[in-house]
């Protein structure tokens, strides 16, 4: 019988060592993206109520998210060496300083963390997928298409733009950040297009720019294949990869 409550307590003990209080986002080394990562997504729920410690929710598992709130999706792009984003703690903060809402950050550092840009950019439509799937969830629990916001950056706003054919254009808005080509109604590129003052360099020198390219207020664009003119927009400095 010690024996017995031995082993019940040496595997709580091993359970709270393992169990993240305050779940964060998805951190990986150079060494992940030089072997390749298997695409596993996180969404990573931040609130009013919980502004600094994220829930993790899934379609059975909502946490704090009020459906009757505005929900944003932060949605990040291409990671080459699988460090979070610099960005994306000052754009949560700042969004729920703005609105009381309910703010899902995309974790998906595992599938887009790798050396070859086409091997991320091929699980873009998958990460879009379990994205309505939360969606469809959301609005069967009674959430508004109207009340979904996306912002995307670098393939996040390809993600985006997938999640928004999807639904046929009618999602509440769409941002994207940090696209090469014109594709929205209005295209912005800061400092001509050339490097933006504050943005990181990659670790292949100086000459190459983590957020070169300009960006994107996305509406009706050839990231989906159905027209989304009905979609407004929003426009944010674009943040460094």
């Amino acid at each position: 019988m010690l024996r017995f409550y031995l082993f019940i307590s040496l595997m709580c003990l091993a359970r709270s060592d393992t169990e993240e209080t305050c779940p964060s986002f998805t951190r990986l080394s150079f060494h992940s993206a030089v072997v390749g990562t298997g695409l596993n997504v996180r969404l990573l729920l931040y609130t009013r109520r919980n502004l600094t410690c994220a829930q993790t929710i899934n379609s059975s598992a909502f946490g704090n998210l009020n459906v009757t709130k505005k929900t944003t999706f932060i949605v990040h792009g291409f990671r080459l060496t699988g460090s979070p984003p610099v960005w994306m703690e000052d754009l949560v903060k700042g969004l729920l300083s703005v609105e009381d809402m309910n703010v899902v950050v995309v974790d998906w550092n595992r599938g887009a963390t790798t050396l070859i840009y086409t091997h991320a950019s091929s699980k873009t439509r998958k990460v879009a997928l379990i994205l309505k799937e939360f969606i469809d969830q959301m609005l069967a629990e009674g959430a508004s298409l109207d009340d979904i916001y996306m912002i995307g950056v670098s393939l996040g706003a390809h993600i985006s733009g997938f999640v928004g054919e999807m639904y046929d254009g009618q999602l509440g808005r769409i941002t994207a950040l940090g696209y090469k080509e014109p594709l929205g109604n209005i295209d912005f590129y800061p400092n001509g297009g050339l490097d933006q003052p504050g943005c990181p360099k990659t670790i292949f020198g100086d000459g190459v720019s983590l957020c070169r390219p300009g960006w994107s207020a996305v509406a009706g664009s050839q990231l989906t294949a159905s027209s989304t003119s009905r979609v407004p927009t929003i426009l944010l400095p674009q943040p460094p990869e």
